[in-house]
């Protein structure tokens, strides 16, 4: 009877188990995992046509509502981020965008 050499797959006849990682492994089990924004990627999720106080009061809650459906919150950091995409930073739209962001997220009257 001829000898036949075991490959290195039959030596090893189960897998490696699979690394996963905690947020991995609540995911699978249906946890929901919340998580808190500071800085925000990608492009603005609402549009800012106006600069005026309801206008950005609007934009904020849109922008609310939109990390609310991924579970999420963003930071007042990231409202002002996004107010560069609008306009150009040091400019008198900025600036007055940037007060309304503020006094908004102070007063509570954007979504929370």
């Amino acid at each position: 009877m001829p000898r036949t050499k075991k490959t290195t797959m039959q030596a090893s006849e189960k897998p490696k188990p699979k690394k996963t990682s905690k947020k991995e492994v609540q995911k699978e089990r249906g946890v929901a995992i919340h998580v808190t924004v500071i800085i925000p990627s990608g492009e603005c999720p609402a549009e800012l046509k106006k600069t005026n106080y309801k206008s950005v009061v609007t934009w904020c809650n849109k922008i609310t509502e939109h990390y609310k459906s991924k579970n999420s919150t963003l930071e007042k950091s990231g409202y002002k981020y996004y107010v560069r995409y609008f306009y150009p930073p040091y400019t008198e739209e900025y600036k007055e965008v940037i007060a309304h962001v503020e006094k908004c997220i102070e007063d509570g009257d954007h979504n929370d």
